[in-house]
């Protein structure tokens, strides 16, 4: 793996398997590639370190360069809007950024299925010191494969290009020798990914997930805080209060029929670990209050890319209202006889379950990261919904109105 800005010192055994760039020649011409990635992981990354990605693509570029690398091609993972930026301000030598992450399509003219481009392939960002570097990305799930031809000069100066992302539609015909080689892949990944762990009656969407609630979010958190029962002590039901998930963990819907293993993984890819800890109000209701985004005043068109999916909790955001002042929590009680919400006690302590990307401070969450106490790691969050899957056998998960925005 290429990662010029992911540093390993203190997770050593990942060392031999990043490089922060790689050499290749073609026709007599050596070519640098350099990779990064995005700072801030969805997924668990233990104690690497990753680090800024300009200073990182500049350190390496000047080592390139030294070496008589005159052809240098930057392969990123940060997005086509971060792409841009760095274009025109990394080092001049690099030639092409090759992106990724925001599963931008870039292209020109009308593309060959109707998908609406965002931007020019290549883009071209004019830098004030006369260079010019190309900005290149080909949208996501392998429905396009970028294609484009540089013409270098003997100085490595790109001097003109030509291509454009190809749609991998049904007339592209797969290669039979590549699909040899994966079969005995695919016959060890079946293995686990086709075990039906049940069924679902219903679609758990994700389609409203950045505008409220979500079938999936809450289903999701239900499994969560239901794992938890058996934790639980004294006159206590549950060892949790609430569940909190980030809307951007949730990447595709689970559709009626079978569920299996890999349902779950395409679902909630990223493999977080859930983690529970102790909260006092006043940062639970900060953290409900951060997802709800920015004051919005059209009741149509409300979104929030920070929305959190909730358990254990019914909660009423005010969208039009200032900051601070949005959010109505009710929190279901865990040392009662019969359960009942009870209004958010910003002075309480509550046993929280997240998975560890916000737990830990990503997206903007750091009032989780810095407030929380005795922390607990628990397990990969499909495994403990593979068990609450099991346990279930047949889904029928509705919206229940656990969220509900008014203006």
């Amino acid at each position: 793996m290429l990662g010029a800005n992911v540093n390993t010192t203190f997770e050593p055994t990942m060392t031999p398997y990043i490089k922060n760039h790689i050499i290749v020649e073609r026709r007599g011409r050596r070519i640098g590639i350099i990779g990064i990635l995005l700072r801030t992981f969805s997924a668990p990354i233990g104690r690497v370190i990753m680090e800024d990605e300009l200073q990182a693509v500049n350190r390496e570029a000047a080592i390139l360069t030294e070496q008589g690398v005159d052809i240098i091609i930057l392969l990123s993972h940060v997005g086509y809007t971060s792409d841009v930026s760095l274009a025109s301000r990394i080092a001049p030598e690099v030639d092409i950024i090759v992106g990724a992450h925001s599963h931008s399509l870039l292209y020109n003219g009308e593309t060959p299925n109707g998908d609406t481009p965002i931007g020019e392939y290549p883009t071209v960002v004019n830098r004030t010191d006369g260079h010019r570097i190309l900005v290149v990305q080909a949208s996501c799930y392998t429905r396009y494969v970028g294609d484009i031809k540089l013409y270098i000069n003997d100085q490595g100066i790109v001097e003109r290009w030509e291509g454009l992302p190809v749609f991998l539609g049904s007339s592209i015909v797969p290669d039979p020798q590549i699909l040899a080689e994966l079969e005995p892949w695919r016959q060890e990944v079946d293995a686990v990914g086709k075990e039906v762990l049940g069924r679902s009656a219903v679609t758990l969407s994700r389609s409203g997930c950045y505008r409220g609630e979500c079938s999936l979010g809450s289903w999701a958190c239900d499994g969560f805080l239901e794992e938890m029962m058996s934790r639980a002590s004294g006159s206590a039901w549950n060892d949790a209060h609430v569940c909190m998930i980030n809307a951007g963990g949730l990447r595709v819907q689970i559709t009626p029929g079978e569920v299996t293993t890999e349902s779950l993984l395409m679902a909630m890819p990223f493999e977080n670990y859930v983690q529970v800890y102790d909260l006092k109000g006043e940062h639970l209701l900060a953290a409900l209050e951060f997802s709800v985004g920015a004051t919005q005043t059209n009741p149509q068109e409300f979104y929030s890319g920070r929305m959190l999916q909730i358990g254990g909790m019914r909660n009423v955001y005010n969208a039009s209202a200032p900051a601070g002042a949005r959010v109505s929590a009710a929190v279901r009680c865990v040392r009662c006889a019969v359960p009942r919400y009870e209004p958010l006690d910003r002075g309480a302590t509550y046993r929280v379950l997240t998975q560890n990307y916000i737990g830990d401070g990503g997206g903007g969450y750091t009032m989780l990261s810095e407030n929380r106490e005795n922390l607990e790691n628990l397990e990969v969050d499909y495994v403990m919904l593979q068990r609450y899957m099991r346990r279930q056998g047949v889904v029928t998960k509705d919206l229940d109105g656990r969220i509900q925005i008014v203006y």
